[in-house]
């Protein structure tokens, strides 16, 4: 197994939380500037804002969810990543759907919030969808060269 192979192998799993946690953060803020307030580090909202919609998050979100296709175009070679992604962003999805209710009731930190809302997020499972579609796509891809 090349050394590529094996840092694909560690860190592909870990980038995942990291986008989840970062998609989070952006959904959080949107939500608290779109009801006038921004969170703080403890999870509270505590500064107050003009209510107004956040089009540099809602760009933000495009760009993180852009480079995350790249990343993982460029670095989920071969198909136990690949795995690993689908069950790292399965895995978050599921204890987010958990923990939703008791996180935003209350308001424990931002980074716990963060992931409860990121891992629900519709780019999370559109990423699960997106990933599971190219495993099963590149899985018949090769049955039908190789025969």
């Amino acid at each position: 197994m090349k050394v590529a192979s094996r840092l694909s192998l560690v860190f592909m799993p870990i980038l995942s939380l990291v986008l989840v946690l970062m998609i989070g953060y952006i959904g959080l803020q949107t939500e608290g500037m779109l009801n006038g307030y921004m969170f703080d580090f403890s999870g509270v909202p505590v500064t107050s804002v003009a209510k107004r919609f956040p089009w540099e998050l809602q760009m933000a979100t495009v760009l993180v969810s852009f480079g995350a296709v790249v990343v993982y175009g460029r670095f989920a070679g071969n198909r136990k990543t690949k795995v690993f992604v689908f069950c790292t962003l399965g895995v978050a999805a599921v204890l987010s759907v958990m923990f939703y209710e008791t996180i935003h009731s209350t308001r424990t930190n931002l980074l716990a919030m963060a992931f409860v809302v990121g891992g629900n997020s519709p780019l999370t499972l559109g990423l699960i969808a997106a990933v599971a579609a190219e495993m099963i796509y590149g899985k018949r891809h090769v049955e039908r060269d190789a025969a």
